[in-house]
């Protein structure tokens, strides 16, 4: 029997299911970045709550809280690019479990 001709077993199976969990922890961050956005985007206190320090100088205190705001943003972008590509790697482990080795 050759390669391309073994049976599906064990090892194929074992790496269709590692794809498919893999791809649910990448949807899985994937939701957890739109709720944290969602949270962060719906209440501006969370923000943008560097603006509410009273101390320095009010010019100190909005490119701190300008500074924040990006950071944040920069962070979303960062964890949604992460978690989609951990999704994407799962759909390529679970496909990769059907192939014959060559």
């Amino acid at each position: 029997m050759s390669m391309s001709e073994r049976p599906k077993g064990f090892a194929d199976g074992a790496a269709q299911w590692f794809g498919i969990l893999v791809f649910l922890a990448g949807i899985g961050l994937i939701i957890l970045t739109f709720s944290t956005a969602l949270r962060l985007f719906g209440e501006p206190s969370l923000l943008l709550g560097a603006l509410q320090n009273p101390k320095g100088k009010p010019a100190d205190n909005l490119t701190l809280g300008i500074f924040t705001v990006v950071i944040k943003i920069a962070m979303l972008f960062a964890m949604m690019l992460a978690a989609s590509l951990i999704a994407a790697r799962g759909i390529q482990l679970f496909g990769a479990g059907g192939r014959d080795a060559r």
